[in-house]
This record gives C-alpha cells, structure tokens and sequence, in this order.
C-alpha cells in the first residue's frame, strides 16, 4: 500500500512539473509571436501586457486586442470577460484639473 501512494505522490509531481513547464513555454512563445513571420501585424506596433491579455496592437485603422493561445488551450474567464467588454469599448477624455476626474 505505501509504494502505491508512493507512486500516486510521483506521478502527481510529474504532472505539476509538466504543467509548470507548458504554462512557461507558453508565456514565452506568447511573446515571440508578434515577430513570427506568420503574424498578421507588425510587431513594431504590438504591445506585449501578458496578463489579463497578451497584448495590444495599435494600426493606422484600428487597435486590436490580442490574447495568443497554443493547441487546445481555452481563455480563462476573465479572458472571455475582457473581450466581452472591448466589444462595448468606448472612448474617454480625462485631464487632470476637472471637476469630473476625481475618478481618475
């Protein structure tokens, strides 16, 4: 019985140690992306944030929200929130000295 738990205690930290290493690998392919040959925008323009979303491009015509996810991976449910919302996005002018910015 002890070397069954032994066994299960190993075959855990196998899958943690997998996990670990396929989120790094992921973050650091996340970053390389924009200067990929097969990207769709210039890279000299994209803005790597990581978290909540992997980054922001800024064209001459539209700014575009970019989360890069590898294989089968999902976004988590803030992910699907934010791009929820940037579908409602709107635009906001505050400068420091109004009445209306002490929300700022």
């Amino acid at each position: 019985m002890p070397e069954n738990a032994n066994l299960k205690g190993c075959i855990a930290e196998v899958k943690s140690t997998k996990q670990s290493r396929s989120t790094r690998y992921g973050q650091i392919f996340e970053q390389l992306v924009p200067f990929s040959r097969n990207s769709s925008f210039d890279p000299k323009k994209f803005i790597f944030l990581g978290n909540p979303i992997d980054g922001v491009v800024f064209e001459d015509d539209r700014i575009v929200f970019v989360e890069i996810k590898l294989s089968k991976s999902n976004m988590s449910q803030g992910q699907k929130r934010i791009k929820e919302l940037v579908e409602k996005i709107r635009f906001t002018l505050k400068r420091s000295g109004d009445n209306e910015t002490s929300g700022f």
